[in-house]
């Protein structure tokens, strides 16, 4: 049968009860080496030899002022046509029925005489801008409709003395609309734009946007 002997370790050989005194031992020593050593090297002297330095004459230049050309005023953004309130054809309008005589000597005629085209001004340099009077939706194209498709394109129309679309150019295109948007442009009229009271010819741009309900 296997003994068990107990073995127990003698308390004079326990190194741990020494441990404190070790540490101060050690904080001391360390202590009395860093003052030996900074008493030993507190100065450190470095001679050097400064220049001597003669100061100059100063000389004083004056620099002109910058000058700043005046700058020029932001050109306005031309206005998007307003539908107008009241687009009804008033009632004592009469328009007169006039026959053509097609017997008579056309050859006696004169032609009329043809009067050189006034001079397109800048939408921005007009002091009186044209304002809408009668506005025709496009048509809606069934091929859109059916797809689903919805655009915004814009068209560029010229427009006369008299406020009526002269000429109609696409400048925001899209394939399925440029027809209807055309067509309906050119059925629109203003008031003509005015340059000093007089009326002039102008470009202006007309938005047209389709969207289904």
């Amino acid at each position: 049968m296997a003994r068990y002997q107990l073995i127990y370790k003698n308390p004079e050989a326990d190194l741990r009860k020494h441990y404190p005194r070790w540490v101060e031992l050690s904080l001391i020593a360390a202590l009395v080496v860093t003052i030996v050593l900074f008493f030993s090297f507190k100065r450190f002297e470095h001679k050097t030899a400064l220049r001597k330095v003669v100061d100059g004459p100063i000389s004083i230049t004056r620099i002109p002022p910058t000058v700043q050309p005046p700058s020029q005023p932001a050109p306005r953004r031309p206005q998007i046509p307003v539908e107008a309130e009241d687009e009804d054809i008033p009632e004592d309008l009469i328009i007169e029925e006039k026959l053509f005589d097609f017997q008579a000597n056309t050859a006696l005629l004169t032609p009329p005489p043809t009067e050189d085209p006034e001079p397109i001004v800048d939408f921005v340099r007009l002091s009186e801008k044209p304002v809408l009077i009668s506005r025709v939706n496009p048509v809606y194209p069934e091929l859109a409709k059916r797809s689903g498709i919805e655009a915004t394109v814009i068209v560029n129309v010229l427009l006369n003395t008299r406020g009526d679309v002269e000429k109609a150019e696409m400048l925001k295109s899209h394939p399925l609309f440029d027809e209807a948007a055309l067509a309906a442009a050119r059925q629109f009229r203003f008031t003509p734009g005015r340059q000093r009271l007089k009326p002039v010819r102008v470009w202006m741009s007309i938005p047209f946007r389709f969207r289904l309900k």
